[in-house]
């Protein structure tokens, strides 16, 4: 399909060119210009570049190298361009970093003044190692206390060293509750977040006193995972989920969630949620909630739903069971 977009270019075919993009896409050039709207890019299609080196794909992005080294990639959905974006050649190289860590013993992720932060440790470790600044750019930041078994960010970096290398000495340097996982060079256009398609956040219940599991786990009775399913079920689907924010939320408060799934693990039960996006406090305020019915029979995740713009009071599940389980590219 990609293809035949840059073939209908070629041609100046802008019926053609029309028919393989949405109505909404969006184009950005190598300059930082917007072109919002099938119609305008259609118009404007001289400024796409055309001269095509090479065409691969890289996780669900399709990334187009031309010949003066500007790279584009490319999000399609169901046959059709949605989105694309064009990036100058850059003498950076961009790599990924996928790792997990134990949120215990941080002050959650981001970098903050005389705190002990994840990105804080990672950046100066890696600035160390490449001998040069590091900015992290990361999948979504986790609060203090939230744990991460797969997180994903990434950073441009001047050092000729090969990310293998990187990686061993990451591994050696890294301190115990943070543990890399991969590292590779990606193409320049990649970002950790724009581009994460889903993520799944892990909730755990522990259901004995298990000092072992308290800073990663919350104590809670057994509960019936049938009933608890049913309840969360209904948080299935597309729904403005103000109500489960902790303040007003500043992004769009509509989000998909695709699938929920609650097991045992011993005397531990795990919630899992996946969704296209999470607000923040989000996902241990639908917890939160969901045992709050459970134990005493009332209705606050249904009523949230309904009427996302009540301020009632939201029941926020201690910060220790959550891990982010996985960020979705594909």
């Amino acid at each position: 399909m990609v293809r035949r977009f840059f073939a209908a270019l070629a041609a100046e075919d802008k019926g053609k060119i029309r028919s393989l993009l949405y109505q909404e896409a969006v184009y950005r050039d190598s300059e930082g210009t917007l072109f919002e709207g099938a119609e305008e890019i259609v118009e404007n299609f001289s400024a796409i570049p055309a001269d095509i080196l090479k065409l691969h794909t890289y996780e669900a992005l399709r990334i187009v190298v031309f010949s003066n080294g500007d790279t584009m990639k490319v999000k399609t959905e169901d046959g059709r361009i949605r989105r694309f974006y064009t990036k100058k050649k850059s003498p950076f190289r961009r790599v990924r970093l996928d790792f997990a860590y134990n949120g215990t013993l941080f002050h959650g992720f981001q970098r903050q003044n005389d705190k002990r932060t994840v990105q804080g440790v990672l950046e100066n470790i890696l600035a160390h190692i490449t001998n040069g600044s590091v900015a992290l750019k990361v999948a979504g930041r986790t609060d203090k206390g939230v744990h991460a078994l797969a997180q994903t960010a990434h950073f441009d970096t001047s050092s000729p060293m090969a990310p293998d290398k990187m990686f061993t000495i990451l591994q050696r340097m890294a301190p115990t509750d943070i543990r890399p996982l991969r590292m590779e060079e990606v193409p320049p256009v990649f970002h950790a977040r724009y581009d994460a398609l889903a993520k799944t956040y892990r909730y755990t219940l522990c259901h004995e006193k298990d000092p072992f599991s308290a800073h990663q786990s919350l104590y809670h009775a057994p509960v019936d995972k049938n009933a608890l399913q049913d309840i969360l079920s209904a948080c299935l689907g597309t729904h403005d989920f103000r109500g489960f924010a902790k303040q007003t939320p500043a992004s769009d408060p509509v989000k998909t969630l695709r699938a929920v799934e609650i097991f045992s693990e011993g005397e531990k039960t795990h919630i899992e949620i996946t969704g296209t996006g999470f607000l923040r406090h989000m996902m241990r305020i639908i917890v939160g909630n969901a045992l709050r019915d459970l134990s005493k029979r009332t209705n606050l995740v249904k009523e949230a739903l309904e009427e996302p713009g009540r301020d009632d009071t939201k029941f926020m599940a201690p910060a220790a069971g959550l891990s982010l389980k996985k960020v979705h590219y594909k």
